[in-house]
């Protein structure tokens, strides 16, 4: 069902930033415990990772702002938090070295197809909200604000379905990322976006 007429944008990204933030926080706290003692990585392999990542990062950033520019900042933010969820299952569920690999390169991808296109997606759809009078800039400190709230709380619930495994928290944030990506498609609405208007635009980091 399509809902996207029915939903504001303003506060959409609110909702978005506390979710967003959740399950980061879900998925990062003992993410670092297990990869060490579940998957049994050493310094050199965690070494490894981060430079996947910030490599996938650096390579994909223009690319994946194609989309954001060119096509949807919608479909930009949809596909980066479908691919999250994808990425931390993965994560969780195949606790081998190759696997992380993938997945940790899979999550620069996720970054690269979010980073800007949300907040740009955020001022594009001011105007068209039920609070134009609201600034971009405020509207985004107070997200960094929600999302900082949002990591608090997942890291305790992290810690309790940590209990269970040190794989669940992974596999929780993976799951929940992937409703959150279902949840935008029926909800997200886009009516500010002019696709010859940001055509080479460049977009600006999100994180």
């Amino acid at each position: 069902m399509n809902l996207r007429g029915r939903f504001d944008a303003v506060r959409l990204y609110q909702v978005l930033r506390v979710v967003q933030g959740l399950l980061f926080g879900i998925a990062a706290a003992l993410n670092p415990v297990y990869r060490i003692e579940t998957v049994g990585l050493d310094a050199f392999q965690l070494v490894i990772l981060g430079t996947i990542l910030e490599i996938t990062i650096f390579s994909c950033e223009v690319p994946t702002g194609v989309v954001a520019d060119t096509v949807s900042r919608r479909l930009s933010v949809i596909i980066g938090y479908g691919l999250y969820g994808i990425a931390f299952l993965g994560m969780g569920l195949m606790p081998f070295f190759g696997a992380i690999v993938a997945t940790e390169a899979l999550r620069g991808l996720s970054e690269t197809f979010i980073s800007g296109a949300q907040e740009a997606w955020l001022t594009d759809e001011i105007p068209h909200s039920s609070q134009p009078e609201r600034s971009a800039a405020d509207l985004i400190v107070q997200g960094s604000q929600l999302s900082m709230g949002g990591r608090f709380v997942g890291v305790w619930i992290a810690s309790a379905l940590g209990l269970i495994s040190l794989a669940t928290p992974l596999i929780a944030a993976g799951v929940g990322f992937v409703i959150l990506c279902f949840a935008l498609w029926a909800t997200m609405p886009e009516d500010g976006f002019d696709r010859g208007a940001h055509k080479g635009a460049k977009r600006q980091a999100f994180f």
